[in-house]
């Protein structure tokens, strides 16, 4: 709960000699931790891929990221699982630098999701507000599937993973 940053400091030995695949939360819009974060990964030879579903309540855009050594990249890059997830923008690669304008533009400071001067206010990035901004950007901003409820990810798995069957077989 906002201590990952010290976490990982803490663990640099351990990452450094064993380069594990690991997991860290974070919320996206909280700009200057979520850059620190993030920077440090990549110095540590780190890919980072955000997992597009909430995983934080009451704000929005509390995402899980998934770091993988770049010495391990090629394989996961080979599994169709990972193919899959990549599709349908279940995962997301970001930096730093990108990770605000992926996730969630709309929960910026002071944008449409995220009014007045306080990332952490009761009134930021909340489910009703972000509800409602995919609602009036339909088309212009896909929902990725997993903020869509079950039933409706299911169908986009299924119909995805019908996809990536064809083009196995036409290989």
């Amino acid at each position: 709960e906002g201590m990952e940053f010290d976490a990982l400091q803490g663990g640099l030995k351990t990452i450094r000699a064993n380069k594990p695949v690991f997991t860290v939360e974070l919320r996206v819009h909280k700009t200057e931790k979520t850059k620190q974060l993030l920077d440090l990964i990549d110095g540590e030879g780190y890919d980072t891929y955000v997992i597009d579903e909430p995983c934080g309540w009451p704000q929005m855009d509390m995402r899980n990221v998934l770091c993988i050594p770049r010495n391990k990249s090629g394989a996961f890059g080979r599994s169709n699982a990972f193919g899959l997830l990549l599709m349908m923008e279940g995962l997301k690669r970001v930096t730093s630098g990108d990770i605000a304008q992926v996730i969630l533009p709309c929960c910026a400071l002071g944008g449409e999701c995220c009014p007045g001067d306080d990332i952490d206010g009761e009134n930021c990035c909340t489910e009703k507000l972000v509800l409602d901004w995919y609602g009036k950007n339909n088309g212009s901003y896909r929902i990725p599937p997993a903020v869509l409820g079950f039933k409706q990810a299911r169908q986009e798995f299924l119909r995805q993973q019908w996809r990536l069957r064809q083009r196995q077989k036409a290989q």
